[in-house]
């Protein structure tokens, strides 16, 4: 289960089932959670996105995607770049 969670309301904005790992899978969860939470209305907002180490999250078109955004997203790694994840 691919899962997009807000971390401080615990609200899921976004998920995908599927028996497989894929990078693909993760951004379409990724966009629609942006899409969805923010429309396209971001601006210069800043977010951030906490992911686990999973290849599904740390990845080339992960990587691409956010590289690619208007919006400026900074990715961190639960329990290694913030601590108060679970």
């Amino acid at each position: 289960m691919y899962t997009i969670v807000d971390n401080f309301s615990r609200k899921i904005i976004a998920y995908d089932v599927s028996k497989k790992l894929s990078a693909n899978i993760r951004l379409e969860s990724l966009k629609r959670a942006i899409k969805n939470e923010f429309d396209i209305s971001l601006g210069k907002s800043n977010v951030d996105l906490i992911v686990d180490v999973g290849s599904e999250n740390s990845n080339k078109t992960i990587h691409e995607f956010i590289k690619n955004q208007q919006v400026q997203i900074t990715k961190k790694i639960a329990l290694k770049d913030v601590k108060f994840s679970n």
